[in-house]
């Protein structure tokens, strides 16, 4: 079997192609991540065309033209609502109007349809009948990084998000800087985006750009991060999200607090009890989630030791590759 992958312009090609395409062909497949667009030849050579989320219309244009002279078979990738109207961070790209018709329109002519969970599952059920879910699973290889101690004279409380995150953070910036103001042994660590700097204005914030991928696990260990935050607005393009920085954090061995807009349900057989992280809903369980891991050194660690474990155990990708090769066969 022959695919070849067009993966978007973000870290999410690593979760949904590179890392993925890296063990598909340790189970025999021929697989090929390109970035140089899609071209006669390449859709020759391959039996399977993984699209990842979004193309312009004139990529529409190319792979109608390339199924009808060739047959090959599409599969297109998912890891975000990108059709809704509600809130798109993905509007910047195009026009939104544009960007949400040629993303139906890429999801009616798939022969297949992959996403991340059954969120995304039951809503693009609209636009196309054949959808399999292929969770996001971690490259163990990727992310087996050192944990940095931190030895500094701060308890370092972490962000890391990015530009379409920016108003998630904004969420909880009362409860935030409440924290600040209160624990003068506490620094927050934003990454990702340097408006922050501004949103803390005369409390102890240190803020920077994001990384590349490839240098992103390595970046994280060195955050040195005593606590993980990932708050997310309660909107419908929010509540199809993965659980990647839950998986991230943990990984890192970096106790979170998370929204419970997603991360209760994002791992589902355990609900976040203390256990795997903590979850907050308003701004004063936010507070509160945040000064109990200050306080609490052992549940810092106690959190940090069973989230570290069960990501090892079930978000291995190397183990969890059969998924891909099952829908892809």
């Amino acid at each position: 079997m022959k695919v070849v992958m067009f993966p978007a312009p973000s870290g999410t090609a690593y979760w949904r192609m590179i890392d993925p395409a890296k063990y598909l062909k340790t189970r025999g497949i021929d697989v090929v991540v390109t970035e140089e667009g899609i071209t006669e030849d390449i859709v020759k050579w391959a039996d399977i065309l993984v699209l990842e989320n979004c193309i312009d219309k004139k990529g529409i244009a190319l792979i109608n033209a390339y199924q009808e002279k060739f047959g090959k078979k599409l599969i297109s990738d998912w890891d975000d609502y990108i059709v809704t109207h509600d809130y798109n961070p993905y509007k910047k790209m195009q026009k939104i109007k544009d960007f949400v018709e040629v993303s139906k329109i890429i999801l009616k002519i798939s022969d297949v349809v992959t996403v991340t969970n059954k969120f995304l599952k039951k809503l693009y059920s609209e636009y196309n009948s054949n959808i399999h879910i292929l969770p996001n699973y971690m490259d163990l290889e990727r992310w087996d990084v050192p944990k940095k101690k931190n030895d500094s004279k701060y308890l370092r409380i972490g962000w890391a998000g990015s530009i379409t995150h920016y108003d998630d953070l904004k969420m909880i910036e009362k409860p935030l800087k409440r924290i600040l103001k209160e624990f003068r042994n506490t620094q927050l660590v934003t990454v990702g985006d340097t408006r922050t700097a501004e949103m803390f204005k005369g409390y102890n914030v240190e803020a920077m750009l994001g990384v590349p991928f490839d240098y992103w696990p390595e970046k994280l260990s060195g955050l040195r991060l005593d606590i993980g935050l990932a708050p997310l607005v309660d909107n419908q393009f929010n509540r199809c999200k993965s659980n990647i920085k839950w998986q991230e954090y943990s990984v890192a061995q970096i106790p979170g607090v998370y929204s419970d807009v997603v991360y209760p349900q994002a791992v589902s057989h355990i609900r976040f009890d203390g256990v795997l992280g903590m979850v907050a809903k308003s701004e004063e369980e936010w507070y509160r989630c945040i000064k109990n891991y200050i306080i609490c050194k052992n549940l810092r660690d106690d959190i940090s030791v069973h989230a570290y474990s069960l990501v090892k155990q079930e978000y291995n990708l190397e183990q969890n590759i059969d998924k891909w090769v099952k829908v892809y066969k």
